[in-house]
């Protein structure tokens, strides 16, 4: 049980997933046990259907954050705590 304190953790999506990364990442979390779903695909406005099931999303640099794409996320609750999308949109 590595001594950590078995709890309830929502599952993080990570694009961009090379297996260096997924190394890196899987050895971080292992005093933490949270549920962890890698994709290879880079993130943009298509897979960011892909993150309709997660709560936190995981992104590179190589992954597009352009307007349209943030909105999905906004609109699928992976970016909590904004009540608009449009407030933080460039005028």
């Amino acid at each position: 049980m590595n001594g950590r304190t078995e709890r309830k953790t929502e599952p993080a999506s990570v694009y961009s997933t090379k297996n260096y990364d997924r190394a890196f990442f899987e050895a971080a979390n292992e005093d933490f046990g949270h549920e962890i779903i890698f994709f290879e695909a880079r993130l943009d406005l298509h897979s960011s259907k892909l993150a309709e099931a997660f709560p936190a999303v995981c992104t590179f640099v190589s992954d597009d954050l352009n307007d349209e794409v943030l909105q999905k996320l906004h609109e699928g609750g992976n970016i909590p705590g904004l009540p608009d999308w449009s407030m933080v949109q460039p005028k």
